[in-house]
């Protein structure tokens, strides 16, 4: 599901 990172510079980022 598409969630907010933090570590990617607060960009929608895909995860299991």
């Amino acid at each position: 599901m598409p969630v907010v990172s933090e570590r990617l510079g607060r960009v929608p980022e895909f995860v299991l």
